[in-house]
């Protein structure tokens, strides 16, 4: 009985089938409703950090203590989401935030995806005693709660974004090494794994152009599902003074402005607060559809 094995990338690049296997991951995607909200959702997400300079009516950072005279001011027509103790604009501050965490999240999502790949794949294609070094250093991470050893790095460091896209992207590798491991360990007992090894294909060429090719789809998953985590902890970061330097503006350091201000100035808490849960549950969404249109048990 004829069996069929996984494509690689190269051979998906140069298949005339590779643009159906697209369509066909699109159309199932596209069955997800919820998912293709978030993805409408992140799209204007996106539009609006890209473009925050112009779309934004002031400057983030300008204040103008003669306009609020120390109370926050509510939302009107010339500030649409009102203003901080400080006269700062709400809407402007939004949009700004939105940059840095949206930059957060894909940087620091960025070198955790490239170091659990680079980790995991070492463990899965070696295996033996390389594989158990390498999986008792993951049980040792992944037993130190990760925001508190992100905190504790992240307070011995300068205020930067550029730190804490660092520090985070550092502490949160484990689960896709894992993940990328089991790939692997899965992959290299099938025929065309076996099969090319036999006739001596290299072990680079092994990893990059069969098992990695075959092992990225729940990768990509994985990388959209943790992007909320990664902007979660920034905006915690933020929210403890450990964040984004002032007053450059984020959604988790507005929040901490709006503290004093809980109960009488509920525009200086709302938006961020918002923002944070509609980007988080976008991503959860997205990530929901691309599980569900990359599986194919469940395109059957």
């Amino acid at each position: 009985m004829a069996t069929t094995t996984p494509l690689s990338v190269s051979k998906l690049k140069s298949s005339p089938n590779s643009q159906n296997q697209i369509a066909l991951v699109w159309r199932q995607f596209r069955r997800h409703r919820l998912a293709v909200g978030g993805l409408v959702v992140l799209c204007t997400l996106f539009f609006a950090a890209i473009f925050a300079d112009v779309i934004s009516p002031y400057d983030p950072n300008r204040v103008n203590p003669q306009y609020a005279q120390g109370y926050p001011k509510p939302p009107s027509g010339a500030h649409w989401l009102g203003t901080d103790e400080l006269g700062r604009d709400s809407f402007s501050r939004a949009l700004a935030g939105a940059r840095v965490s949206l930059s957060v999240g894909f940087v620091a999502v960025g070198i955790s995806i490239a170091l659990g790949i680079v980790i995991g794949a070492t463990a899965g294609f070696y295996g033996g005693r390389i594989d158990n070094w390498i999986t008792r250093v993951i049980d040792i991470f992944l037993s130190v709660p990760t925001f508190f050893l992100i905190l504790t790095v992240n307070a011995y460091l300068p205020p930067s974004i550029y730190n804490i896209m660092v520090v985070i992207g550092l502490f949160g590798w484990m689960a896709v090494a894992r993940l990328v491991r089991a790939q692997f360990l899965a992959l290299k007992e099938k025929e065309f794994i076996i099969a090319a090894h036999s006739v001596g294909v290299p072990g680079m060429r092994l990893v990059t152009r069969h098992l990695l090719p075959n092992a990225f789809a729940p990768v990509i998953v994985a990388a959209t599902l943790a992007i909320p985590g990664a902007i979660l902890t920034e905006s915690a970061l933020s929210f403890l003074g450990l964040g984004v330097l002032p007053p450059q503006a984020s959604w988790g350091s507005m929040l901490e402005n709006a503290q004093g201000w809980l109960t009488t100035a509920w525009w200086m808490w709302v938006p961020p607060g918002a923002l944070i849960s509609l980007t988080v549950l976008a991503f959860n969404f997205v990530g929901d559809g691309l599980r569900d249109a990359l599986d194919p048990f469940l395109r059957r």
